[in-house]
């Protein structure tokens, strides 16, 4: 008998240690820490939305920073141009949801496209860091840069 005496005293010790640390911490504790605050069901359910949400965010921009990287590796290996690389990135901003999308820092003046074109062109600069093509590749795009900017200047009255 001493055997299972010992092993009930055990499973009781197991069983109520956690009751009675709960209940120290609630008599102990004057004001209520996120650890200690009880939720109740609407707090839960709030919650739960609140992570669903904050998932589906994650999964839209885990995508568009794939999507990002893939459009600067094709301006950088030549398969799409400056003006095309830009216009891949305004679609890829405007496809998400509003309260997903980066604010503009477009100098006054500047047109969403202008924009566009040199946030591409400055992407694909800090890609080629320590990229041995660097200075051909930016020669190349320099010269998109300049030929989309003389159009424009031409373009306008």
């Amino acid at each position: 008998m001493k055997p299972f005496t010992t092993l009930v005293l055990c499973v009781g010790f197991v069983a109520a240690m956690p009751a009675a640390l709960y209940l120290a911490d609630c008599a102990c504790s004057g004001e209520q820490t996120p650890l200690t605050r009880h939720l109740t069901l609407a707090d839960l359910l709030r919650e739960m939305r609140r992570f669903e949400q904050l998932e589906s965010d994650r999964a839209v921009l885990n995508s568009t920073t794939v999507e990002k990287v893939k459009i600067i590796a094709d301006l950088i290996e030549g398969r799409l141009s400056l003006c095309a690389a830009a216009d891949a990135l305004r679609q890829e901003c405007e496809s998400k949801p509003p309260h997903l999308r980066e604010h503009e820092l477009r100098p006054p003046g500047q047109s969403i496209e202008e924009y566009f074109v040199r946030l591409a062109f400055l992407r694909a600069e800090s890609e080629l860091m320590n990229d041995p093509r660097r200075e051909a590749v930016l020669a190349r795009l320099r010269d998109e840069l300049r030929d989309y900017l003389y159009a424009q200047a031409a373009a306008q009255p």
